[in-house]
């Protein structure tokens, strides 16, 4: 490395690093995520519910009037039958203040086992929580009824009813292991988006930073001591420092954040076997959590010594077609037009990557990942949800680098020629011209 381009180098990656709005970005942006779930869950476990009566009109109650079969009143809805019409139910709302009505499924719909419907009526909006306790109440007693009527008890049909449960198991070298999931689901959907992100932001300020020194005629003074190409070649390494820098920072503070938050979550399960925890009334939050705290220990950590890999192969490509397109340009709104080709890959790797996590294996996915602008995204979310062949990682860098190298010089031949060009916004010909020439 020359140390004219080392000089570059350095001074792009301290002129970005020592900003405010990267430092804020950095450390204050994993803080400011945290915060926010935490008063997302927060908000979700103190939600207030509401205190309301629900009259059930005597003529509609249906089986709902019998003693059997009558709703439960809870902490916060008391249900009552009331010899009233649905008419006089509903010009009671204009004054009611914490009641509503309901009309429950027919006898005949119950009786003859149709698909039947629960009208609520209301003058203000009810709440999730109310309409889903109300649901279950006559749930619970339409099976009750029914199962009466054929002559079943709860333990009978306890004794019919038999529960699966599906869960994969991975055989390599005949030997079988847990199958992974959730984990390697999420890490695949965060190791795509993170690299897209990533690729995204930091073209841009690449951009930006090209369109700035050449619209201040700064890089007329740069060219004179330097070639243009070891001044975009260090322009694009000093912002792969950056990234990998800041990505760094967040992986560790996700990993602090994990040993935090684990605990937290499992404080009821830990040290339970899997057999007491399945037994257990977990969250959802704590059923996921509980599951990743099992797939920790198998997943193959390994695949993240390939991500800085094809996150700096996918910057070369990006970075050096974003540098390109700042200068053939004067001003940022010039370039809306020319960048838009060179993001339509971007978008598209993030929608091939859902199709990815859910198949793998499919022939979209394996040929996406071994082109190089759709491998950085790709590629690292194939071998978080399944195991690729070496053979498969080589190729898919080699055609990376090949990429990469292809795409530099590319821009290169633009950036020659576009960042000493004035007043005129290149057309994707006149980039033809240069890039033949």
């Amino acid at each position: 490395m020359s140390n004219k381009l080392w000089i570059i180098i350095r001074r792009e990656f301290l002129n970005i690093v020592t900003k405010k709005t990267f430092l804020i970005a950095t450390f204050l942006l994993p803080i400011a995520f945290v915060g926010f779930m935490a008063l997302e869950i927060a908000a979700i476990s103190t939600v207030e519910k509401e205190d309301l009566t629900v009259l059930i009109p005597q003529e509609d109650a249906s089986i709902f009037a019998q003693e059997a079969y009558q709703f439960t009143n809870t902490t916060n809805l008391k249900f009552e039958v009331v010899d009233l019409t649905i008419d006089e139910l509903k010009h009671r709302q204009d004054t009611a203040e914490n009641e509503i009505f309901i009309k429950p499924p027919a006898e005949s719909q119950i009786s003859d086992y149709a698909i039947g419907k629960v009208y609520v009526y209301s003058k203000k909006t009810v709440s999730e929580s109310t309409k889903s306790t109300i649901r279950k109440q006559i749930d619970k007693r339409i099976r009750a009824y029914r199962m009466n009527a054929e002559g079943l008890s709860e333990d009978k049909l306890k004794a019919i009813e038999f529960d699966l449960d599906l869960e994969t198991k991975k055989v390599k070298k005949g030997e079988e292991t847990q199958g992974i999931e959730i984990l390697s689901k999420g890490i695949g959907i965060v190791m795509g988006f993170a690299i897209y992100m990533l690729l995204a932001i930091y073209g841009s300020i690449l951009m930006q930073s090209v369109i700035e020194e050449k619209t201040n005629r700064i890089v007329e003074i740069i060219v004179s001591s330097v070639k243009p190409f070891e001044l975009l070649l260090g322009k694009i390494m000093a912002l792969v420092g950056v990234a990998m820098t800041q990505l760094l920072i967040w992986s560790v503070a996700i990993f602090f954040i994990y040993l935090a938050a684990m605990p937290f979550l499992l404080d009821s399960v830990q040290g339970m076997a899997p057999a007491q925890v399945a037994e257990m009334d977990l969250t959802s939050a704590q059923d996921m959590a509980y599951q990743i705290q099992l797939e920790v220990g198998l997943f193959d950590w390994s695949i993240l010594w390939f991500l800085p890999l094809f996150f700096i192969g996918g910057f070369f490509i990006y970075g050096s077609l974003y540098a390109a397109v700042g200068s053939a340009v004067d001003n940022v709104q010039d370039a809306q037009q020319l960048v838009f080709p060179v993001m339509i890959p971007l978008i598209l790797s993030i929608l091939i990557g859902m199709n990815v996590i859910q198949n793998p294996n499919s022939t979209l996915a394996i040929v996406c990942s071994y082109i190089p602008f759709f491998s950085p995204m790709i590629m690292p979310v194939r071998m978080a949800a399944t195991d690729v062949a070496w053979w498969e990682i080589i190729l898919s860098l080699l055609s990376l680098g090949a990429g990469f190298l292809g795409c530099v010089w590319v821009a290169a031949k633009v950036y020659r020629t576009g960042i000493l060009m004035y007043g005129k916004k290149a057309s994707f010909k006149e980039l033809w011209k240069w890039i033949r020439a």
